[in-house]
């Protein structure tokens, strides 16, 4: 069953009071609770407080009279619907009622019970759909005005009849043109005033007109157009259509204008990126190109250094061939260093700064950019000083190496001289004044110079910025220099570029002195942690195995050497207690020996195990640890590191 209606009856005459309540009587079936006061100020505060459907309101009270009881009354519930009673000499006041806000109006002596309640249920049925219709407009603004995009309702005749929050904010922004297409004013009329007017603006609004015309008059579904505008802030670009509005008999249309500009940019940006991108893939193809040869370029070094360094145990000091051997150890030693360097950069890690020998590296690259460019193009590097500076030596070639190459590219004959020259400066503060970043104090300098066709001054400044080239379409991705600018300010470092057109370009990179150092020879000790325990060395590549057979041998231990996993396993299946550490080597055909690690463990929990690696991306010395392996180590190993290491992973077991 339905709720009863809550009447609130505002009559200050007794009788009348009595008899309508008579006609509404509040029983559980009449379907009316009737709550009665006398005065307009209870009715305010009952209507405050207490939830009411429908005031009956006679005109005539003490506190009140005539039309403003309906005012007072509607102020204080203004969704509530009311009917108002009146005398029979007052029916002009009841029609004068109803255009103020009232649902209804009664005669008093002229009702009866059936059309009371009629009247009354009928009042608070269309102040429900009066409500509901408000409800639906409320929503539909509300909506309109949290979208974005400019947004406009216009009907048949080009009446502008509603405009959202972006469409109203963008107009008071702008004025003109776009303050003139306001609410209640003619879209058509605001953009055809511009006939004759021919700037870029203009045009765009007349053109857009026809389009909402064309719409309008059904000679097309839909229109949409792109177009830029000048507008306060600046050149935007704007995405508008236009739609059919269902509004009944009436066509109407929606006019909607998107501000596309940050997506335009996007789509210029994006052609930028899909080249870089195409880029980053070449360089994610050499990066495990680079990973698949150092491993096998590691594992090459380690059975070098290995043997040399047997070599040089067994000879007498001072032997002729010592000095020989300690060149091949220490060049060896350098080819470790350089295929670190490629391993950083195959698994995309940051590299450590060091003190780091500039001019080194500054051979290494020029060596290396030598075999790349033309014969034609001299390459001429001076050295005038070795100082150290504190860098990280990968970072420091890929100066080089891009500076280089920009260098070759500016020399499109193919002939010409690129210059390396390193040199120590002291830089004062005439030059901080032109550097605000730059402290004042010792520096090493590098400049590299070519004779190319130079760069033009209105371009120098920019040079360093993403992805500004000044090369031609697809010769260059504009990230090369801006990458370089990074790198020398992360070293506390400052670049500066000079150029003349036809003549040449001349880079100069600072970098802060560290404190100097000097070469020492490598030499290899006898001196190292012995001892004597059983050890099983697992390594698929033979040389290694022998040679690592001699040096643990060397060292005092007890020697199984085997070139398979499973070997290893079943030697250590038939005698557990018979080993005292497993050294193994990472990759190996059949099974890993990270997976020979875990099965080793099952057979005998807690045994010291090594693992040796020349370059894998399934481990790292974390993922080692967590599986129980004792030490991790990268390949070439030394004499001296396997002995230290062994020693210390012997001495925690015991």
């Amino acid at each position: 069953m339905s709720k009863p209606l809550r009447i609130l009856l505002v009559e200050d005459n007794p009788g009348d009071a009595d008899l309508i309540q008579e006609m509404l009587p509040a029983t559980e079936h009449s379907g009316f609770t009737v709550h009665c006061v006398t005065r307009l100020s209870e009715a305010v505060s009952h209507l405050k407080n207490e939830e009411t459907d429908l005031a009956l309101l006679d005109l005539d009270l003490p506190d009140s009279q005539g039309i403003e009881t309906v005012r007072a009354a509607h102020q204080a519930a203004p969704e509530m619907p009311i009917v108002v009673l009146t005398g029979n000499q007052d029916e002009h006041i009841g029609i004068e009622a109803v255009q103020g806000g009232a649902q209804d109006f009664l005669i008093k002596g002229q009702t009866h019970h059936t059309h009371l309640s009629r009247v009354l249920r009928y009042a608070v049925q269309r102040n429900f759909a009066k409500e509901k219709v408000r409800e639906s407009e409320r929503f539909l603004r509300s909506t309109l005005d949290a979208l974005s995009a400019h947004i406009a309702i216009i009907d048949s005749s080009g009446n502008i009849l509603a405009t959202n929050s972006a469409w109203r904010k963008f107009a008071e922004a702008n004025g003109g043109l776009a303050l003139r297409c306001c609410e209640k004013s003619n879209y058509f009329e605001a953009c055809h005033a511009t006939h004759g007017d021919n700037r870029p603006n203009a045009r765009c609004a007349r053109t857009f007109a026809e389009g909402v015309r064309a719409v309008l008059d059904e000679r097309k579904d839909r229109f949409e157009m792109e177009y830029l505008l000048r507008c306060q802030s600046g050149n935007e670009w704007f995405h508008g259509q236009v739609t059919p509005f269902p509004s009944g008999r009436e066509r109407k249309a929606v006019v909607a204008h998107e501000n596309i500009t940050e997506r335009k940019l996007a789509q210029e940006e994006k052609i930028k990126l899909a080249a870089q991108l195409r880029q980053t893939y070449k360089m994610e193809a050499i990066g495990t190109l680079a990973g698949g040869i150092a491993h096998d370029f590691n594992n090459i070094l380690a059975a070098v250094l290995g043997y040399v360094e047997l070599s040089m145990l067994d000879l007498e000091k001072g032997d002729p061939l010592e000095r020989n051997l300690q060149e091949v150890y220490q060049a060896g030693m350098r080819a470790k260093e350089l295929v670190q360097q490629i391993l950083t950069f195959a698994r995309k890690e940051e590299g450590h700064i060091q003190p780091t020998q500039i001019c080194v590296i500054a051979e290494e690259a020029a060596r290396l950019i030598r075999s790349t460019i033309p014969t034609s193009i001299d390459v001429q590097l001076t050295v005038e000083s070795e100082a150290f500076a504190m860098a990280d030596p990968t970072q420091i070639h890929q100066i080089f190496m891009n500076l280089f190459a920009n260098a070759a590219q500016a020399m499109v004959t193919g002939e010409g001289q690129l210059s390396i020259h390193i040199s120590e400066a002291s830089l004062d503060a005439s030059f901080q004044s032109m550097h605000k970043t730059f402290e004042p104090d010792d520096f090493l300098k590098i400049t590299i110079s070519d004779t190319g066709v130079g760069i033009a001054p209105d371009r120098l400044e920019k040079i360093f910025d993403p992805y500004y080239t000044t090369k031609h379409e697809g010769e260059g991705s504009g990230l090369g220099l801006s990458v370089v600018h990074g790198i020398v300010r992360s070293h506390g470092g400052e670049i500066t570029v000079e150029s003349v057109v036809d003549r040449g370009t001349s880079f100069s990179v600072y970098l802060p002195l560290s404190v100097k150092s000097v070469d020492q020879p490598i030499e290899v000790s006898n001196k190292f942690p012995i001892g004597s325990e059983h050890i099983l060395f697992v390594d698929d590549e033979l040389p290694i195995t022998e040679m690592s057979r001699q040096r643990l041998s060397l060292l005092g231990y007890k020697v199984t050497a085997v070139d398979s996993s499973f070997d290893a396993l079943s030697l250590l299946a038939e005698n557990p207690d018979d080993f005292d550490a497993i050294i193994t080597d990472m990759t190996m055909p059949g099974m890993t020996g990270e997976k020979l690690a875990m099965e080793a463990q099952k057979i005998r929990p807690k045994i010291p195990i090594i693992l040796c690696t020349g370059y894998s991306r399934r481990i790292s010395k974390e993922k080692a640890a967590s599986i129980g392996i004792k030490a991790f180590l990268m390949k070439p190993v030394t004499i001296k590191e396997m002995a230290e290491t062994l020693r210390e992973v012997l001495e925690e077991r015991a």
